[in-house]
């Protein structure tokens, strides 16, 4: 059997008498659990009342989150819980899961305050395993524990990332997902959608609502496991299938099996999708299938083109390509087996003085870090999200105004307010052909960027805030007299108006009163004894200029350096120029060094 826990309030109900407790059992200085036990006991709250912050109260419990330390610290209660099990596991009271017959057994699985337990399903091992919860939950204060698949949040979580759900079903979530934005008061009847479900699965950026379609969102989940295959990340559950259907280095290439469960099935079927940015990081080049694996970053599918294309019926591997004396690319061997674009991209790739294995890393996040979130971008959203006509948009949803009136101004740009005319364009499809001088985007961009540039942005953001508050009182004022039979009151709207803006002018005064730190732009010198190298990088025509300029406590230049470079963007000129200082400062033997650039992706 296999039962899913999810801690409710967990890092709320953490007792700190036993946080102090775990940590002295693990070996800790008292020293270092006193200074523990004074950061997560001097933590102080406010809470907003009515758009006001409330006064400062201190709890007597609880992990903060959001803090980087908080998670360690709870990830370390979660060890007690793990060698509970453990323990009974080793003593043969329970027995765990087995894939295969001579694989590991595991009795559980945690991530944060998820965990999922595994034995037979026998009264013996589910007392077993209810009396180390309960001690468990009584240490550490956690409580309470919520139902198997509670909630939807669960869902989106688990079986989207672990089954294939069938296309029907997920076209039902969307559906509840339509109705609840359009018509929330009624479950049942027929309701009218004002915009394509299209339109509100749009990133924000591109005029929508960042809702997510529940079958792209599965392919995404399932594509992290495809990711968690063919990177060779280590784990149990990676070990497992591994061994089970026998993974090799070229699963991506290779063709899926006829039998495996759908589970299996469909991690191969997501192998489509991995291999949109998935591509090797050239370490030492001896597992680099030059002709099949993705290597080169910069080119479509991330492999070189052949000269000739009898070329690819030789195997060859990347490190064949390097110069062994002087270690550096074959220039010559490059130029001969490869495209002119091919052999361009393959000389920018840079060749470190000591060589690591290679590495799969994801190619759309600038840290090589595979996601859901970037695989989801990439596979549904990359022809939308990455238009400069769209600019108006995120600067609506970046401003500093209240979330009801960026909704209100939302539905004015896309053209889906409940007014007479959408209704009878949507229902009857009769088109209204009068002249208008702007389009509702238009509208949009005039608010939010008005054309004031001579004025200082409190003064740009002073008009936004008030012809909001002036469209948003118009509408109300229509809808009453529409509906409700009331009259217009021209200067109680003006009153409203005044008292509105003057009431947010205060309350968003107060929210970003905090000071901007502004960024030292001076030199700085390093501590006595260190060596300060400042690296930078121009691009040029596909040339890169790297420069490195080491100095001491003094301000006094010891060497300066430069080079050339083939490269083809400047993060990549300004990354090469960063390791071209760590090489340095190692053939100089500098030991106390520090590395400073002017680069912000690094």
């Amino acid at each position: 059997m296999a039962i899913k826990l999810d801690l409710q309030k967990a890092y709320d109900r953490v007792n700190w008498s036993f946080i102090q407790t775990v940590l002295t059992n693990f070996g800790f200085d008292s020293r270092f659990i006193r200074w523990i036990s004074a950061c997560i006991s001097s933590v102080s709250f406010e809470v907003l009342v009515n758009g006001g912050k409330s006064e400062q109260f201190k709890p007597s419990r609880s992990l903060r989150q959001g803090d980087p330390l908080s998670s360690y610290l709870f990830i370390l209660g979660q060890e007690v819980l793990s060698r509970m099990l453990d323990k009974e596991l080793c003593s043969g009271n329970i027995s765990g899961a087995k894939a295969s017959a001579r694989g590991p057994a595991v009795t559980h699985v945690m991530y944060a305050d998820d965990i999922v337990l595994f034995s037979k399903a026998t009264r013996n091992d589910a007392e077993i395993l209810k009396k180390c919860l309960d001690r468990y939950c009584d240490w550490s204060g956690q409580g309470r524990c919520t139902l198997i698949n509670s909630v939807a949040q669960a869902l989106s979580n688990y079986t989207l990332s672990s089954f294939n759900i069938p296309e029907k079903i997920c076209d039902k979530l969307d559906s509840i997902t339509r109705r609840f934005w359009w018509k929330p008061k009624e479950k049942e009847g027929r309701f009218l959608a004002w915009k394509a479900w299209d339109v509100l699965c749009r990133p924000k950026s591109a005029g929508g609502l960042s809702f997510r379609k529940t079958k792209e969102m599965n392919s995404a989940f399932l594509s992290k496991l495809a990711w968690m295959v063919c990177s060779g990340e280590r784990s149990i559950c990676m070990d497992i299938l591994h061994a089970k259907y026998k993974v090799g280095n070229d699963w991506l290439r290779v063709d899926p099996p006829k039998t495996g469960s759908p589970t299996w099935r469909a991690i191969e079927r997501a192998k489509k999708l991995v291999e949109k940015g998935a591509c090797y990081q050239f370490g030492d080049g001896r597992t680099i299938n030059v002709w099949t694996d993705p290597w080169v970053p910069w080119l479509e599918g991330f492999k070189p083109q052949p000269r000739v294309s009898t070329y690819t019926q030789h195997p060859l591997k990347a490190f064949q390509l390097i110069d062994q004396h002087s270690n550096s690319w074959n220039f010559n061997m490059i130029a001969d087996l490869f495209s002119n674009e091919s052999a361009k991209a393959i000389l920018a790739i840079p060749i470190t003085y000591n060589p690591r294995k290679d590495k799969l890393i994801w190619v759309p996040d600038s840290k090589g870090m595979f996601s859901v979130k970037s695989i989801h971008e990439l596979a549904f959203r990359s022809s939308i999200s990455n238009n400069p006509q769209n600019n108006h948009w995120k600067k609506l949803w970046n401003a500093r105004l209240p979330e009801r009136l960026k909704m209100l101004l939302w539905r004015i740009g896309v053209d889906a307010l409940p007014t007479k005319a959408l209704w009878a364009s949507t229902c009857w499809g009769f088109r209204f052909n009068g002249s208008s001088f702007v389009s509702n985007e238009d509208i949009v961009k005039l608010i939010i960027s008005p054309p004031s540039s001579p004025l200082p942005a409190h003064d740009q953001w002073t008009i936004s805030l008030k012809m909001a508050i002036i469209i948003d009182e118009i509408w109300r004022t229509r809808n009453l007299t529409q509906f409700q039979e009331g009259k217009a009151d021209i200067h109680k709207s003006k009153q409203t108006v005044l008292s509105r803006f003057a009431e947010l002018s205060k309350t968003f005064s107060v929210m970003n009163s905090t000071p901007s730190v502004q960024p030292i732009s001076a030199w700085t010198p390093p501590p006595l004894g260190w060596v300060k190298l400042n690296v930078d990088a121009a691009l040029s025509n596909s040339r890169s200029a790297l420069a490195v300029v080491a100095r001491n406590q003094l301000g006094e230049i010891l060497f300066i350096w430069g080079s050339g470079y083939h490269l083809c963007a400047p993060s990549q000129a300004e990354a090469a120029a960063t390791l071209w200082a760590v090489h340095l400062a190692i053939q100089e033997h500098w030991k106390s060094v520090t590395i400073e650039g002017d680069a912000q992706e690094l």
